[in-house]
């Protein structure tokens, strides 16, 4: 008769499994099984004191495990103090930093005689159209407005003119140009002239 779970000294193996243990082998098989046994079926008769030491043992590392991933996942200890957000630049502030000898009362006379109400590329009928408006107080011969054309990449694609002819004061013109470029989807204005 042979009894799988008995050593030669007569008590059970309970060193098998364990081995990696070294030295604390002893105090975690005495913690354990609540006491040296000798019952080779130690394990199925523990009482419920020993049953619950065993899960205490499994259980507190793995809580302990838990609530250390919870906190490191709320950044709520880990994370680094709010610093004071940085408040936005004035555009005096930026062209100072930007240009820092520019002349102050550097002043840009801009011809508002004539603003270009709106444009607008009819890929369909591969049209640009818009409209002028004269802000002055006197008529106006001609209005000659150049726009670049652009792709909706930004990719530049060539130029078109715009043509008004007697525009009075005050007063609003439509004009239409024919494209050849295709794929223009956008119009820049990058010159107007006029001539009374």
């Amino acid at each position: 008769m042979a009894f799988a779970g008995m050593s030669r000294g007569g008590g059970p193996r309970q060193t098998q499994g364990m081995k990696w243990l070294g030295p604390l082998l002893g105090p975690v098989e005495r913690f354990l099984s609540g006491g040296r046994s000798n019952d080779p079926l130690y394990l199925t008769n523990r009482s419920l004191s020993q049953k619950i030491r065993v899960w205490v043992m499994v259980a507190v590392p793995c809580l302990l495990i838990i609530g250390f991933v919870a906190l490191a996942l709320s950044r709520k200890f880990f994370d680094p103090p709010d610093t004071a957000k940085a408040r936005d630049l004035t555009p005096a502030e930026i062209s100072r930093k930007i240009l820092p000898n520019l002349a102050t009362d550097l002043k840009i006379d801009a011809r508002n005689e004539v603003e270009v109400v709106e444009v607008h590329i009819d890929r369909a009928g591969l049209t640009l159209t818009g409209s002028i408006r004269n802000n002055s107080t006197r008529e106006i011969a001609v209005v000659d407005v150049a726009f670049n054309l652009t792709d909706a990449a930004g990719a530049q694609l060539g130029a078109v003119n715009g043509h008004v002819e007697n525009l009075g004061p005050k007063a609003t013109k439509s004009f239409q140009a024919p494209l050849t470029q295709q794929n223009a989807a956008v119009a820049m204005v990058r010159d107007v002239s006029t001539s009374h």
